[in-house]
């Protein structure tokens, strides 16, 4: 749970969720294999990607199951949406961001993120602009954050990265990908 907000790359990291702590685990384990070496990286740490293509099953991104959930005329479960939020950045930026850290950085740590905070709700608002579907709410799940979103000042330095697609956009491409693939 963020202590502040939006998180920094010098946040303190303590996972809260098996998840959490197998992205925590990979960042220690290069550490620990590059210790005393000159060996350079660069991890990327990744807000909520979201976009065409995206995984449709159980905890693969809200935008894709709202979507494809919707299509199917089902229901689908948020989880605190009126107090939840989450930063989500759309796959082409991300792509962006790993084309640009190729030649890797001096053990650098960057967030690559929108830098907003977004409300649960709003996602589902967004998407309803396409098509109509249901929620059914649901209190926050335990291992599950309330709120979180980055600061992608350090990518936008170092990498001269920045997110080019607003969310309303990437929503607009995700839902039209989901519509044509003809989502069973």
């Amino acid at each position: 749970t963020p202590t502040y907000l939006p998180v920094d790359e010098e946040h303190r990291i303590k996972p809260i969720s098996p998840y959490g702590a197998s992205k925590a685990a990979a960042e220690w384990y290069l550490a620990t294999l590059t210790e005393g070496k000159d060996l350079n990286f660069t991890i990327l740490r990744l807000a909520n990607v979201y976009g065409p293509r995206q995984g449709t099953q159980k905890r693969s991104g809200i935008i894709s199951i709202l979507i494809t959930s919707f299509i199917k005329g089902e229901k689908v479960k948020l989880y605190d949406p009126h107090g939840s939020t989450r930063d989500y950045v759309f796959v082409d930026d991300v792509v962006d961001a790993l084309i640009k850290s190729i030649d890797g950085g001096n053990r650098m740590i960057l967030n690559i993120s929108s830098g907003i905070e977004t409300k649960t709700i709003s996602i589902y608002e967004n998407i309803r602009k396409y098509i109509k579907g249901d929620i059914i709410i649901e209190p926050l799940r335990k291992g599950e954050i309330r709120r979180i979103y980055l600061n992608n000042s350090l990518a936008k330095e170092q990498l001269d990265w920045y997110p080019k697609t607003d969310l309303d956009e990437g929503i607009r491409k995700t839902f039209e990908f989901f519509k044509a693939w003809k989502v069973n």
